[in-house]
């Protein structure tokens, strides 16, 4: 209690970034017991400390037999140091300090986005994407792939069977999501028609051209049936071609068929 006798002070020390603002009750008495007195401080660190500093008289009263000691937040949860307890000794100090732990968030960042088919832009379910030199992640039915890495440049490879590999550098930033939507190129060879049909008689021999191309963005070989069974069986249709990358990926095919 603050009486005549009593006061209470504040003060700022120090020079930031270490300043500290102190609140002191000076002399303070008690309500039902004003024969004793008690000085005592808060001493609030600009770093995030929080000290208590006792000056009593030793007794019960003013050793904290009647008192609670902690800290508490807003929402009643606290950090109890005494309650009702002779925890005080004389010109005694409390001093509580943070210790700062970052969050993972900070020493990490996330590495996501989308794979598609270069083709027709649909996303790729099951590709395989490898972060750097250990971290990997599978996309999803949607194609997305997300992957916790270390903050700093990296190399990211993706791979799916049938389709081909890519590359690409990424920057990611400690606790921040980072994009990076990846194609992945495949062969997708079209005919100029459906089918060829060559009408023979035994023992002659016909040819036939039709137009292949590959619109796809890797190469491709084509390759034609072996030998077909029944009438005119023994006659053999050939045809071998390598078709390159959208651009230059246009062939003219023959179809030989001879005894």
């Amino acid at each position: 209690m603050i009486d005549n006798n009593a006061g209470v002070c504040t003060a700022t020390l120090g020079t930031a970034p270490n300043r500290s603002f102190v609140l002191e009750w000076r002399n303070a008495t008690f309500e039902w017991d004003t024969g004793k007195r008690i000085s005592f401080s808060v001493v609030l660190g600009e770093d995030g400390s929080i000290g208590f500093h006792y000056k009593g008289d030793g007794s019960d009263r003013s050793s904290g037999s009647r008192a609670t000691i902690g800290l508490e937040q807003d929402d009643w949860n606290a950090f109890e140091y005494s309650f009702n307890e002779t925890a005080l000794a004389q010109s005694q100090s409390l001093t509580f300090t943070a210790t700062r732990h970052p969050p993972p968030a900070t020493r990490h960042g996330v590495l996501a986005g989308v794979v598609t088919d270069a083709n027709d832009g649909k996303p790729l379910a099951g590709a395989t994407v490898k972060v750097g030199d250990g971290t990997t992640a599978k996309t999803n039915e949607d194609g997305i792939y997300a992957a916790q890495v270390p903050p700093g440049d990296h190399r990211v490879t993706v791979h799916k069977e049938n389709y081909g590999t890519l590359t690409q550098a990424a920057t990611v930033a400690a606790g921040e999501r980072t994009f990076a939507d990846l194609s992945l190129i495949t062969s997708r060879v079209s005919a100029s028609v459906r089918e060829v049909d060559l009408v023979m008689s035994p023992d002659s021999r016909k040819d036939g051209t039709f137009l292949l191309t590959n619109l796809g963005g890797s190469a491709t070989t084509s390759r034609g049936a072996g030998p077909r069974s029944g009438p005119g069986g023994g006659h053999t249709h050939r045809r071998h071609q390598e078709l390159h990358g959208a651009g230059d990926g246009r062939a003219a095919q023959r179809a030989v068929h001879g005894a």
